[in-house]
C-alpha cells in the first residue's frame, strides 16, 4: 500500500472512533429536527466530508483506472516488441477471420459431443483420405445431432468427395475426405487456431462493454520470426491489448509424451526468451485426458497450459485485471 494512502485510511479511520465515541452525546444532547439542521457539528465529520473523503476517492480512482492508448499501430507494436529481444519479424496473417470459422466454432464448442466424427476424420486423413463409414446407430441424441451437423457444415464448404447420412433406423455416415492441404490442415489443427481467434475477439468486445470505453487490440496469426542466431520459428497467436502482449498456441491432438516434452520445453524457452509469464504465453489444448499434459502442468514457469473450454473465462479476468477492471 502506498504511504500517502495509508495515512489517510488511517485517518479516516481515527475520526471514525472518534465519532463512535461522541455517539451517545448525539443522542442525548440533540433531538431529531436538530441533527437535520445541524448535520456536521462535529469538526471530525466536517473534515471527513471537506478533505478525507475527496482525498480517498482520488486515491481509490487512481487505482481503479488506466491510460488507454489510442494514437499507434498495433502490427508496428508487436514489430517492436520482438526487435527489442533481437526477433524479426519476417512474416504473418492479420486477416479478420477464415471462411471455415462457422465450423471451427461448431467444432470447439461442441468436441466433447462430435469426438466420434473427429477421430474418424483425422484417421480417414492419415490414411491418404480413404472413404470412411461411422455407425451412429446407439449414438446419444446430443452427441448425434452434434455430429451430423458437422457432417453437413464440412460436405456444406466442399471438404468431402463423398458424403452421405442415413437416418434412423440405420443412423450411418459415409464419406471420404478430399486429399487437399488447406482443408486437411484446418482438420488437423487449423481450426483449433481458428477457434482461438474467435474466442479471443469475444473475450476482447465483452471486456469493452464491461468498460464502457474502446480500447485498441491487434491479433496475428501465423507469426514467422528470424531469431538472433538465425534460427527461424513460427507462432499460432500473438496479439497485443492496449500495449499488453499475449501469445497463444494451439495443440488440438495427441503427442506421445516425447513430442510433448519437446514442444512444451521449446514454448517455455520461447517465452523466456521474451521475458513473458504464464500470465503472457498460453499453450490451449483440446484432449483433458491426455496423461502427459496433466502431469505437466507445473513443470513450465514460463506457460500456462489450458483446456480449450476454460481459457476464455481466464483469459478474460486475465484482461480485465491488466485494465484495472474490478
Amino acid at each position: 500500500m502506498f504511504q500517502t494512502e495509508k495515512g489517510v485510511l488511517e485517518r479516516i479511520a481515527d475520526s471514525l472512533e472518534r465519532i463512535a465515541s461522541n455517539l451517545d452525546i448525539i443522542s442525548g444532547r440533540m433531538s431529531e429536527d436538530q441533527l437535520r439542521e445541524k448535520p456536521f457539528f462535529l469538526p471530525e465529520i466536517q473534515e471527513i466530508k471537506n478533505t478525507i473523503l475527496p482525498k480517498a476517492e482520488n486515491v481509490y480512482k487512481e487505482k481503479k483506472t488506466v491510460k488507454i492508448h489510442t494514437d499507434y499501430d498495433g502490427v508496428e507494436f508487436i514489430r517492436d516488441f520482438f526487435a527489442d529481444h533481437g526477433i524479426i519479424v519476417q512474416d504473418y496473417d492479420n486477416t479478420n477471420g477464415s471462411e471455415y470459422d462457422q465450423i471451427a466454432k461448431h467444432i470447439g464448442d461442441q468436441y466433447e459431443h462430435i469426438g466420434k466424427l473427429y477421430n474418424e476424420l483425422r484417421c480417414s486423413i492419415s490414411n491418404n483420405c480413404e472413404r470412411r463409414t461411422l455407425d451412429l446407430l446407439l449414438t446419444g441424441n446430443q452427441n448425434l445431432t452434434s455430429m451430423v451437423n458437422l457432417g453437413k457444415m464440412l460436405d456444406d464448404y466442399d471438404f468431402f468427395e463423398e458424403y452421405e447420412y442415413y437416418k434412423a433406423p440405420v443412423k450411418q455416415m459415409n464419406f471420404k475426405h478430399r486429399n487437399i492441404g488447406e482443408k486437411i490442415n484446418f482438420i488437423n489443427g487449423g481450426w483449433l487456431e481458428a477457434y482461438i481467434y474467435i474466442k479471443l475477439k469475444e473475450i476482447f468486445t465483452s471486456v469493452k462493454d464491461c468498460l464502457g470505453t474502446d480500447f485498441n487490440y491487434t491479433i496475428l496469426k501465423n507469426v514467422k520470426l528470424k531469431l538472433s542466431g538465425g534460427k527461424c520459428a513460427e507462432m499460432d497467436l500473438f496479439c497485443e491489448v492496449n500495449q499488453n502482449i499475449y501469445w497463444f498456441e494451439a495443440k488440438s491432438h495427441n503427442l506421445d509424451n516425447g513430442e510433448m516434452q519437446k514442444h512444451f520445453t521449446k514454448y517455455d524457452d520461447y517465452s523466456k526468451l521474451l521475458h513473458l509469464n504464464d500470465d503472457r504465453a498460453f499453450v490451449i489444448y483440446t484432449n483433458s485426458q491426455n496423461s502427459y499434459i496433466n502431469r505437466s502442468l507445473n513443470n513450465f514457469p514460463h506457460l500456462r497450459i489450458l483446456n480449450h473450454k476454460e481459457f476464455p473465462g481466464i483469459i478474460r479476468d486475465l484482461v480485465r485485471k491488466e485494465l484495472q477492471l474490478k
